[in-house]
């Protein structure tokens, strides 16, 4: 799987988090009593759509854009670099 398919799976799997703290929240549902599951949900959803935004809201974990291969060019695999010559550059022949 690719890491471009990962993100994209993290950010359902965030969005459907972000549900089911609202609807806990919407049951009057708190963390300990310091958080409510509500405010919680919003922030969640927050994350997920900065990063369907693309904004980089993996910043330094393992999905990264940064860390993502370069892109080649499609026909750069086609392409055969020349075999290398033992006498150093060719010379004009007469």
């Amino acid at each position: 799987m690719s890491r471009k398919t990962m993100r994209a799976i993290t950010i359902l799997i965030l969005f459907g988090m972000s549900a089911w703290m609202l609807s806990l929240g919407a049951k009057g549902w708190t963390f300990y009593g310091l958080a409510s599951t509500t405010t919680t949900g919003y922030i969640i959803a927050l994350v997920a759509l900065l990063g369907l935004l693309r904004v980089n809201i993996w910043y330094g974990g393992p999905l990264d854009p940064r860390r993502d291969p370069p892109k080649q060019h499609p026909d750069s695999h086609n392409q055969r670099t020349p075999p290398h010559t033992q006498g150093g550059p060719p010379t004009p022949s007469d």
